[in-house]
Order: structure tokens, then sequence, then C-alpha cells
């Protein structure tokens, strides 16, 4: 099984993440791909769009194609990340098995996770599951567990269909 790993701004504490993600699925072959937007407005520029609901920015096209896994790997900023929404609008999920992981800083991130899986699952992804990581968490030693065991949920339940 080939494993996708797409990513966006996910900065230090996130880095770890796609770490453990990518080596629990090293052995399955492992293509790891930061979304890129067509145009970059910087952190401030970020910072203003996030609290725009539901904007979404253009990101250079990534082929999904003879993946089993991708893993979408997303902060959660004020109210949305808009290169994320620009992929998930911008690409073809229709059979994409997808394992939804969403880091953030405060408050609650449900919301925003079930918009998203709305999104991607009205492409046609198949959800596989979803992670949402608390930065404070991610500081501690303990955070890699929790996402050791989600990955062997997610491949596990791919590996059953």
């Amino acid at each position: 099984m080939n494993v996708l790993i797409l990513h966006f701004g996910m900065g230090r504490s996130g880095s770890r993440i796609l770490e453990y993600v990518r080596q629990r699925h090293e052995r399955d072959g492992v293509k790891v791909v930061k979304l890129e937007p067509v145009q970059e407005h910087g952190f401030y520029g970020w910072l203003a769009r996030s609290f725009v609901p539901g904007l979404k920015v253009s990101v250079k096209p990534v082929d999904l194609a003879g993946y089993g896994l991708v893993y979408l790997l997303a902060p959660k900023w004020s109210y949305n990340c808009p290169p994320i929404n620009g992929f998930i609008e911008g690409h073809e999920l229709r059979g994409v098995n997808l394992a939804l992981i969403v880091t953030y800083t405060k408050g609650s991130v449900s919301g925003y996770m079930a918009r998203m899986v709305q999104k991607v699952k009205g492409k046609g992804a198949n959800v596989l599951g979803m992670l949402s990581i608390k930065k404070e968490e991610i500081l501690s030693e303990r955070f890699g567990e929790k996402v050791q065991r989600f990955c062997t949920s997610v491949a596990s339940h791919r590996l059953a269909e």
C-alpha cells in the first residue's frame, strides 16, 4: 500500500506528527508532499485570511493516483486554513481513502473537523479516520502513542476493505 502524506503550515510541532506518521508507514512506501499555494501570502497574510470562514486559495495540483491511503495534515487556524480548503475544492477525491489529522492551539475543533469531513465526503473521499491534536499535547511525549494508534487503526481499516 503506497501512502501519501499531504500537509500545509504545520510548523515545528506539526512536523513531529508528520514524522511519526511517516515512520509508521515507512515499509508501505511513503511520499510526503507540502501543499503549495499558487500565491504565497506570508504569515500575516495567512493570518488575516484564516479569519474568513470557508475562504479557499488555489494550490498547485497533486497527483493522488496510486495511493492506497492519503493523510491530510492540517492546522486549524482562526476559522479555517485556506490552502486546505483550496486543496479539497480543487482536487478529485472520489475513491480516495483519506485520514485527517488536525492540529490546533485552543478551543474546540469538533465543528471544524465535521465541516472538513463533510467537504471531503462531498467530493467522494472515503474518510477512514480523523484525529485532532492540541499543540500542548504535541509538546508532551505521550502524543506519539496517540498518533501511532491512529495510524494503526487507519491502516487496518484500509486493509480490511
